[in-house]
Formats: structure tokens, sequence, C-alpha cells
């Protein structure tokens, strides 16, 4: 006759199965097996979003001053141009690094109903929010109706 036997399941038997496999791996290879990426693929990102009066775009820039960034315009396209650097390293061996340093280059095309000569820019607590107004012509406008 059958089993009465019931299989136990442990949810977390996939997980500490790969954690093993990530610790043969760093046992063999001698450093982690995980995401990297290198001073060229770094790009801090941006959100873009545009209430009634204005577009806004804001860029999360962790660690940086106001020194270490610089935003331009030309000819429609607002850029954003920086080097993220961690001090001290040489000081140190890095055993593991997440967080990505080096220059980067952001550009974005601003449709013409927006007007870049009057760009507001600030910066604060690692978050860049730069507002670019919309042009008078291009702002929605109520016209009273006459009746005759």
């Amino acid at each position: 006759m059958g089993s009465n036997k019931q299989m136990a399941c442990n949810p977390y038997r996939a997980t500490n199965d790969l954690q093993q496999l990530h610790k043969l791996y760093q046992d063999f290879f001698g450093f982690p097996v995980t995401r990297t990426t290198t001073k060229e693929e770094w790009s801090p990102i941006v959100d873009i979003y545009e209430t009634d009066n204005e577009l806004v775009l804001q860029s999360e820039l962790p660690g940086m001053t106001e020194a270490d960034f610089k935003l331009s315009s030309e000819n429609n396209v607002l850029t954003l141009v920086g080097e993220r650097k961690f001090t001290d390293q040489e000081k140190y061996k890095v055993h593991h690094q997440e967080r990505s340093q080096g220059s980067f280059e952001r550009s974005f095309t601003v449709p013409a109903t927006f007007d870049l000569g009057k760009v507001i820019a600030s910066y604060k607590e690692g978050i860049l929010s730069i507002s670019v107004p919309k042009r008078v012509t291009a702002r929605p406008r109520q016209i009273e109706v006459e009746v005759r």
C-alpha cells in the first residue's frame, strides 16, 4: 500500500542553493560573482514629467556636490555632464563595490513649447531638480465668447 509520508517543503532551499553556488564561485575565483559595472557604464537615473506650467526633470546624484556636474542647454537640448568619484580608494583594498562611479553625460531634447532660457535648477539631498517653464503661448487659456 501507499505511504503516508509527506514531503517537507522548504521555500528557502532554492535561495540556500543559490547562495551555496555563489559561495562556490567566490571560493574558486577569489571574488564574488555579482552584477558589476565599469566606470563607462554609469549614468544617473532621471525622471521626467510635465505639469500644466512646466517640464520637470529630476536626477539622482548621490554623493556629489554642485561642483561635480554641469547643466547646459543648446538648440532645445538640455545636457547634464559630470563625474562621480569615490575619494581615498587608494588608501584601502576594495573587496566588493556596487556603487558606480565615473564620468557621465545625459542629453534630453526639450519640445519647443518650453522655454530653456528660463530654466530653474536646484540641488538638495542628492536630487537635482530642473524646471523648464512652458512658453506663455503654449499654456492653455480660457477664451471668453461674446454673445451678440
